[in-house]
């Protein structure tokens, strides 16, 4: 595996709540952004990816899809690549138990269910379109 260029395109995606608008993938963009690299971010709500993007600064693109919509989401990773004209780099930074973004109890079968949708299937999804 060759290591990441700055030379050449980035994509940070973050398939998870709260989204590339916020937390630790807000910082990961941001950083790959100062540093030089073409980042876009996805997230569920557009005008917080877009004020990420923008707080992001370098170019910063953003696309929209909901982890729980496999279509979409594929459609959004395509769209993104597009933007890019490749991919060198894909960040998945997000992750939570449920319980605070969703209102989940991780501890029942259909929380684990929807769980599983996002941080498995989700990535999948997103490494599926690149490959």
């Amino acid at each position: 595996m060759r290591a990441p260029s700055p030379q050449r395109s980035h994509l940070h995606l973050q398939p998870c709540p709260p989204g590339a608008s916020r937390g630790i993938g807000l910082e990961v963009a941001a950083k790959l952004a100062a540093a030089g690299a073409q980042v876009t971010l996805l997230a569920r709500d557009g005008a917080k990816a877009a004020a990420a993007a923008e707080r992001c600064g370098n170019g910063t693109r953003h696309v929209t899809a909901d982890l729980l919509d496999l279509t979409a989401l594929r459609a959004a990773t395509r769209a993104a690549l597009e933007g890019l004209g490749g991919l060198d780099l894909l960040v998945i930074a997000g992750g939570n138990s449920g319980s605070e973004y969703l209102g989940l109890d991780p501890n029942a079968p259909e929380s684990f269910r929807l769980l599983q949708a996002i941080h498995v299937e989700a990535t999948l999804a997103l490494v599926q379109v690149r490959y």
